[in-house]
């Protein structure tokens, strides 16, 4: 199904392929400087592999005349034409027709069926190109979600959810992999119904991911984008609508108790379920379903969370135990309860509680800073505060002399954070490798110690050379470049050139680009 242009005018007559084409171009944002030059008359570059010049004249739905700088667009409609109808509808759909953006919800549900036809097309199925297109797609919607038109943010919430439902369809063994992206997409759905949608559009949303959610229920695995189905509790439903999800829900579960899987449908309902009872004054009906399906792992974290909430925390924290404690039989590895008992030690106050699981969760979650900041801050004065630095630098292995390249990240974060600068140079000496890092932290280097940095960035860089045999020198001349901003470092940089290209004359195209680069040293 072709995706959807509101010229009614001439739309069915335009080659459906061309339309198609010029629906990519707009959502791949290649419509560029779109000015309306008087009423109706319109200007716009579109730039697919070269840049053409668009002009086109609009008499209410009619289009009167077009031109472009394509070879088709001087016979007849091409797809930059189309692109640039494309973009003016979505930024200024009143231009157009004004009652258009309320005509939007019924004309895309009626005409068109939305959203088949709203996407460019499917999400590919390797699994690397599906995430780089998800993260597109979110950028693109994050920015035509600020045309803050009902209607536009209607059809936005629509392909989003969508969106989701395709990518599970085609990958049902990757719900893991996908979760974290799931949980971005429903952010941003949540902002749009917050900020953009209003309450009368609800109920179409809400009909519509029940009718998607349907084309998901064969799929049975347990790993899966839970926070999807949370979606209802953020949507406002009359006594109609919630009856209906109610006995939606009911079915589920009846299906669910009479045969149980980790992986059902029903465990992915069951939080939006128990949200929306949450929120809407009904938390011990929540409490009271989490209770009962509480020995598997997703709602165990959902109940320790809504007993935290409630601050009953000798509860949570009891759940939280006796959880651990069973996966510490199995496996060493289990942060997840550790952050549970962190969070409910600060809802209680519990200092030492607090030290003991922030401590616990800085080495399970590989050195995170923030539950290092955590662990310090729950001390008091600046003497126990300074000790736990030096206590937790010891651990990490500050004085030894082989870390992997996240640890020394850390150690940096915390040396800065304590203003510990004057340690950094010496310590950044053990560990040439570290370009990225020595050119991060190159402004306080070079406060501290401007001779130590220049010395360091020229052991860094032979090393990049030497040891990791680069040809090009793309990932050296860089930092040589960004030496110039520094007081005497253009002369640093032109003498790190030479000794290169003095070192290694068997590669020519270093030595070239070194050469172009550094005209002025002496090679």
């Amino acid at each position: 199904m072709k995706p959807y242009l509101f010229f009614t005018g001439y739309a069915d007559s335009i080659d459906p392929v061309i339309q198609k084409r010029g629906w990519d171009c707009f959502w791949r944002q290649n419509v560029r400087g779109l000015t309306m030059v008087s009423a109706g008359h319109w200007t716009a570059t579109v730039r697919v592999g070269r840049a053409y010049p668009v002009e086109i004249r609009l008499l209410g739905t009619e289009l009167i005349s077009m031109r472009c700088g394509c070879s088709t667009g001087k016979r007849t409609f091409c797809k930059h034409v189309g692109a640039m109808l494309y973009e003016i509808e979505a930024k200024f759909p009143e231009e157009i027709e004004p009652d258009a953006v309320d005509r939007i919800p019924i004309f895309l549900k009626e005409k068109f069926g939305l959203p088949e036809g709203f996407l460019p097309q499917h999400p590919p199925r390797n699994i690397e190109k599906a995430s780089e297109t998800i993260k597109k797609f979110l950028t693109e919607a994050t920015a035509l979600s600020r045309y803050a038109h009902p209607a536009r943010a209607l059809a936005i919430c629509q392909g989003l959810i969508h969106e989701i439902v395709e990518y599970v369809s085609v990958h049902p063994d990757h719900g893991g992999y996908f979760d974290h992206r799931c949980n971005e997409i429903c952010e941003l759905i949540d902002r749009i119904i917050q900020k953009a949608l209003p309450g009368e559009h609800h109920a179409l949303l809400f009909e519509f991911f029940l009718a998607e959610y349907q084309k998901l229920e064969h799929i049975d695995f347990a790993l899966y984008p839970t926070s999807f189905f949370r979606l209802p509790a953020v949507v406002e439903m009359d006594p109609a609508m919630e009856a209906g999800y109610f006995d939606f829900f009911s079915v589920q579960q009846d299906r669910f108790d009479h045969k149980p899987s980790s992986g059902s449908p029903f465990l992915i309902l069951l939080p939006g379920m128990v949200q929306y009872l949450i929120l809407h004054n009904r938390a011990d009906e929540g409490i009271g379903l989490l209770e009962k399906y509480k020995h598997y792992s997703s709602v165990l974290d959902l109940l320790i969370k809504a007993e935290t909430d409630r601050r009953n925390f000798d509860r949570a924290r009891q759940l939280a135990l006796d959880d651990l404690e069973q996966k510490e039989k199995k496996i060493k590895y289990c942060p997840r309860r550790y952050q549970d008992l962190l969070r409910i030690a600060m809802e209680s106050e519990n200092l030492n509680d607090v030290r003991f699981y922030a401590e616990r969760c800085f080495w399970q979650t590989w050195n995170d800073i923030k539950y290092y900041r955590i662990l310090k801050n729950s001390f008091q004065t600046s003497e126990e505060k300074h000790q736990i630095s030096i206590y937790i630098l010891g651990k990490l292995g500050i004085y030894k002399k082989f870390l992997t390249h996240r640890t020394i990240k850390r150690i940096l974060e915390i040396l800065e954070e304590e203003l510990w600068f004057d340690k950094m140079p010496g310590f950044l000496e053990r560990h040439p490798h570290e370009t990225g890092l020595i050119m991060q932290y190159s402004d306080r280097l070079f406060e501290v110690d401007s001779e130590r940095f220049f010395s360091l960035v020229a052991e860094s860089v032979s090393w990049k050379a030497s040891i990791k045999c680069v040809r090009s020198g793309q990932d050296i001349i860089p930092v040589l470049h960004s030496l110039e901003k520094y007081g005497g470092g253009k002369s640093v940089a032109f003498k790190i050139a030479t000794t290169l290209a003095g070192r290694h004359t068997d590669k020519p195209v270093l030595v070239g680009g070194l050469k172009a680069e550094f005209p002025g040293a002496i090679y």
